[in-house]
């Protein structure tokens, strides 16, 4: 058994399983084939810049003395209780930028948005991290429709 990260691109090869609680597509990705569960996957919709909703919902500028509880500042307005929403940091911090973070907000309540992407940019001010930006992906279930998720 293999896993492919979460920033792996993948492309169906058509073939589908239906268990007999889950629902598989098989894949195709530059390692080789396999199956991945749908509710795993996501496409890529649109892009934008969440930045002023979490400075305004927080009420300033947000910082921190690491990246990483910068980054979970940034994403707590977008968190929910019912459904929760699940957190899994996509991306470590000196991986995608020296001063970034990305995490992925998954969550149960819309059949079409699976979740969002949230890249969290910071300058590094020698004591802590100051957010410069936070730029949102829709991470779509069903596929895309023009410029949101079907």
């Amino acid at each position: 058994m293999t896993s492919i990260g979460p920033l792996a691109t993948v492309a169906a090869t058509g073939d589908t399983w239906r268990g007999p609680e889950s629902f598989w597509y098989q894949v195709a990705t530059e390692g080789g084939t396999g199956w991945a569960e749908v509710e795993h996957l996501a496409f890529l919709g649109a892009v934008d810049d969440a930045t002023a909703e979490v400075v305004a919902a927080l009420g300033s500028v947000p910082s921190a003395t690491t990246i990483e509880a910068l980054g979970l500042d940034a994403i707590a307005p977008f968190l929910s209780t019912e459904p929760a929403t699940a957190v899994t940091m996509t991306v470590a911090p000196g991986t995608g930028g020296v001063d970034d973070i990305t995490y992925d907000l998954i969550e149960v309540g819309d059949d079409a948005l699976r979740g969002v992407r949230m890249r969290i940019r910071a300058s590094n001010e020698g004591s802590g991290f100051v957010l410069e930006s936070v730029e949102r992906t829709a991470l779509c279930a069903r596929g895309l429709s023009g410029a949101g998720c079907s």
